[in-house]
């Protein structure tokens, strides 16, 4: 076996014996992060509060939703190729 094949095959069997898929036998692909992480964490410490470990992912995944509908809107209106504050 090669290494890799070696690596999902213990994660496969430690998921059986542990009945849990705390492994994934094929290995996720993480979203991009759309925000700049340093000027959030300075906002919001900034305000006296922390942020959790999956905030950033949390609040990137919400930035890329609110582009995918806003080109969604201009999509169907039709016609202009440039994205406004109008179209948020």
């Amino acid at each position: 076996m090669i290494p890799g094949e070696l690596k999902l095959a213990f994660q496969k069997k430690y998921n059986q014996k542990v009945g849990k898929n705390l492994w994934p036998e094929k290995e996720e692909k993480m979203s991009e992060i759309l925000v700049v992480v340093s000027k959030v964490k300075k906002l919001v410490k900034d305000a006296g509060f922390r942020t959790g470990a999956d905030y950033i992912e949390g609040l990137s995944a919400k930035v890329e939703e609110m582009v995918k509908a806003s080109i969604e809107k201009v999509k169907q209106a039709g016609g202009k190729k440039t994205l406004g504050k109008e179209d948020l």
